[in-house]
């Protein structure tokens, strides 16, 4: 959007003297430096804050990329219409890099962030911007809707937490004896892949018989032991009389 007002500039041009007219362009381009690097034609004299140059005509100040497209086309710019930079140099008065365009699409061609926004695919969190996860408002604003149920539920969760709090709070002070608040913890949801199965503790292995044999006696093969445990372990007498270890190192491995 320009940052002045859209004065016509064609009827001032237009009512000026062929002697005028001279003086009118020679004061034009003598505040212009070509870049031959980039090809834009860069004012160099006063500018706003936004960075396009300014030039006056009868006392009236005017944004210089428009006259220069004035000047060039002969005619003033249409209603609606602003100029846009195609070099995004907002200091370029190079009639071919110039066009008129409706500002919006004066806005998606910059670099601003409402530009960046609508050329994004995905939202933050990585979830495609597509079919139905794609939500979109009433002025045109795209929504993630997967962020946005996960953000409902997480507010739901917040009110339902003020509502139990504010309800414990108000029987205490009844002198009753309330039941604890529970606090639910929702996981947030960061990205479409799901999460990697695990395997419960309780769940039935599919080890055979063969194999639980092999590892317990890797087991027992790999226990360090002292020597001091080694001497008892060989001494001490089973129920039975003989030499051998106890029963109990035994049945550590039964399948």
């Amino acid at each position: 959007m320009s940052p002045a007002p859209q004065r016509p500039i064609h009827p001032v041009i237009a009512a000026l003297t062929p002697t005028e007219r001279a003086a009118f362009l020679h004061r034009f381009h003598s505040k212009v430096q070509p870049n031959p690097d980039t090809g834009c034609h860069e004012w160099t004299a006063a500018a706003c804050r936004l960075g396009y140059g300014r030039f006056g005509i009868d006392n009236r100040t005017y944004l210089a990329h428009r006259i220069a497209w004035t000047i060039a086309h002969g005619k003033d710019i249409p209603d609606g219409l602003q100029i846009d930079h195609r070099c995004r140099n907002p200091r370029c008065v190079n009639p071919d890099h110039l066009d008129a365009a409706t500002p919006r699409d004066n806005t998606l061609a910059s670099n601003a962030p409402t530009a960046l926004n609508a050329a994004k695919f995905a939202c933050d969190r990585g979830h495609l911007l597509l079919g139905a996860n794609l939500m979109t408002g009433r002025t045109g604003k795209r929504r993630c809707r997967i962020c946005t149920n996960a953000n409902t539920r997480r507010y739901q969760a917040r009110r339902r937490l003020a509502t139990e709090v504010a309800a414990y709070n108000a029987a205490v002070v009844r002198g009753e004896t309330p039941a604890p608040v529970r606090i639910h913890i929702r996981q947030r949801e960061t990205s479409t892949h799901p999460e990697p199965l695990r395997r419960s503790r309780n769940a039935p292995t599919s080890r055979t018989a063969p194999e639980r044999a092999t590892r317990c006696a890797s087991s027992t093969n790999t226990s360090p032991q002292t020597p001091a445990q080694t001497n008892s372990a060989s001494t001490t007498p089973s129920p039975t009389g003989s030499g051998t270890a106890s029963p109990r190192s035994a049945a550590t491995c039964r399948t």
